[in-house]
């Protein structure tokens, strides 16, 4: 969407009586509007402005300054999710047989790694869809839905591939916890650096090859390597600059 200048108005004075209510616009710009505030075209009609998107648990680590228009791209992507979770949930709970998922929220932080780790193994999971969209890891890496009939993980696909195996780890040791959240690129939390195996020791290749060996990640063991050597390099790396 460009807005002009236009008979002797500046477009930044243009837009702003657009926003503020002052100016009305015709409905093939409100059209534009819509697909740029990446927002249903019936918002524009309601007579307050509607909900921020519902996020759980904020588990971030910002930095200063962190940009507001990211966090806007946030609660649209939530709000999309939380959209096809409750579709995915009504349908559910259509369905006779279906019965509350135990495993969710069926752990505690002073369980531990290894026995959280192991209940995961056990359950098999599904993707049922996509949303893409260019949001940086600065605001999120990760979003967990702890819902008991359909839980939802959500991976930030401006990683790198063979990072999301770790965040899906991530978000999943979240659904067990029973947290809804976002979480992102910087770990300070204490929940945070549970969800990341590194209080007890457990690092991540030991998780990722203790999955390979048992048949979970044979396709993407590849990538894993060449992202561990990567890492490790980098670190070896870092430490030498320090010393």
């Amino acid at each position: 969407m460009v807005i002009r200048d236009a008979r002797g108005v500046p477009a930044v004075d243009r837009l702003r009586a657009l926003e503020t209510g002052e100016a009305l616009p015709t409905r093939p710009l409100l059209v534009k509007m819509a697909k740029q505030y990446r927002r249903p075209l019936v918002t524009f009609y309601m007579s307050a402005p509607p909900r921020k998107g519902e996020r759980g648990r904020d588990f971030r680590t910002l930095p200063e300054g962190h940009s507001d228009a990211a966090e806007a791209l946030l609660d649209a992507l939530i709000r999309d999710v939380r959209a096809r979770q409750s579709m995915v949930r009504a349908l559910l709970e259509d369905e006779e047989e279906t019965r509350p998922l135990l495993y969710v929220a069926s752990m505690r932080m002073t369980d531990g790694v290894p026995a959280l780790v192991a209940s995961i193994r056990k359950i098999c999971q599904s993707a049922i869809g996509s949303h893409h969209t260019a949001i940086d890891l600065e605001t999120f890496q990760g979003f967990a839905l702890a819902d008991t009939i359909a839980p939802f993980v959500i991976i930030n696909d401006q990683d790198a591939q063979a990072a999301w195996s770790f965040t899906l780890l991530h978000e999943l040791t979240h659904v067990w916890l029973g947290e809804t959240g976002v979480s992102g690129a910087f770990a300070e939390a204490t929940i945070e650096q549970f969800c990341n195996a590194k209080d007890r020791h457990l690092s991540r290749s030991m998780v990722a090859c203790r999955l390979y060996q048992t048949g979970r990640i044979e396709e993407a063991w590849s990538r894993l390597s060449a992202f561990f050597r990567q890492k490790w390099l980098q670190t070896r790396a870092e430490r030498r600059e320090r010393a």
